[in-house]
């Protein structure tokens, strides 16, 4: 859950997406009343965009040509190289690596990327985008399952990150903190324009002691990625003070130490309206 925003960015949020949203601290009564009623027709909204994602997916399933990739996913990373990346990930608690997965594999995993109507709408303002294919706990829904089916290079992407190669990895990468971290979650993501992700700092922090988010970009406008869903991470919570912005939102992965004090976001996103942020999200905790 996300912690320690800031009044100013949820705020704007308000603005955004309810439209002529009260802030006051203490609003009477006929901005409590209109302030429920925009609250109620934005979540109308995002009920139809999802009801009217469920019916599409109905139908566009008969359409969708099998796929039977089954290569074996690679990384674009010598052993050479990650000693280097340890000990940035060891100074800084943050880490972003290009060109994470051989260009073969990305191909593949972009070009059968699924359709935004596999994604649902997120009706949370704070958290403004599309999420799904979701993996927690070794247990992933009945739908999901179905449509795996369809979407094997995902799905095969997904095993890549469940799998004792990718743990190896990982744990090499975080040689330094002596422990043994586990993969807990996968989650997808499409994020059009008009996305956002308040800057906040994820709350579990508060139940464990030692956890990392991993964000790999796949596909994104490169042309200002700050302003095109990339992530970033910022010492403070109204996207000041950058750490760092991730440089491309192709075939790129951010990874930091979740249960740092780092707040991470990105601001309303303006973009073409046929372009979308498409990331694929894992976390690793200790054992």
């Amino acid at each position: 859950m996300a912690r320690l925003f800031s009044n100013e960015q949820l705020n704007k949020a308000y603005k955004k997406y309810y439209g002529i949203y009260f802030t006051s601290n203490n609003p009477n009564l006929f901005e409590i009343v209109i302030n429920k009623l925009l609250i109620y027709f934005f979540n109308f909204k995002i009920l139809s965009i999802n009801l009217k994602r469920d019916i599409y997916k109905l139908f566009h399933k008969f359409s969708l040509k099998k796929s039977f990739w089954e290569s074996k996913i690679l990384l674009n990373i010598n052993n050479s190289e990650m000693k280097n990346l340890s000990q940035k990930l060891r100074e800084n608690k943050f880490l972003f690596i290009e060109n994470f997965l051989e260009n073969d594999c990305y191909s593949k995993i972009l070009n059968n990327w699924p359709n935004i109507n596999y994604f649902r709408k997120n009706h949370k303002i704070i958290k403004y985008y599309s999420t799904g294919f979701k993996y927690l706990d070794d247990k992933i829904s009945e739908k999901d399952k179905n449509y795996f089916k369809n979407y094997k290079e995902l799905k095969q992407f997904y095993l890549f990150i469940k799998s004792n190669d990718f743990k190896i990895f990982v744990n090499q990468l975080l040689d330094f903190e002596n422990k043994e971290f586990n993969n807990l979650s996968i989650l997808s993501t499409m994020a059009p324009n008009d996305s956002y992700l308040i800057p906040h700092v994820d709350g579990i922090g508060k139940y464990l002691n030692s956890a990392y988010n991993f964000i790999y970009f796949l596909d994104g406008n490169n042309k200002n990625t700050a302003l095109s869903g990339a992530t970033g991470i910022y010492k403070d919570n109204n996207f000041k003070e950058p750490l760092i912005i991730p440089s491309t939102l192709k075939n790129s992965l951010l990874i930091y130490e979740s249960t740092e004090i780092f707040y991470h976001g990105f601001d309303f996103t303006k973009m073409p309206n046929d372009v979308y942020r498409k990331t694929v999200n894992f976390q690793f905790v200790q054992k």
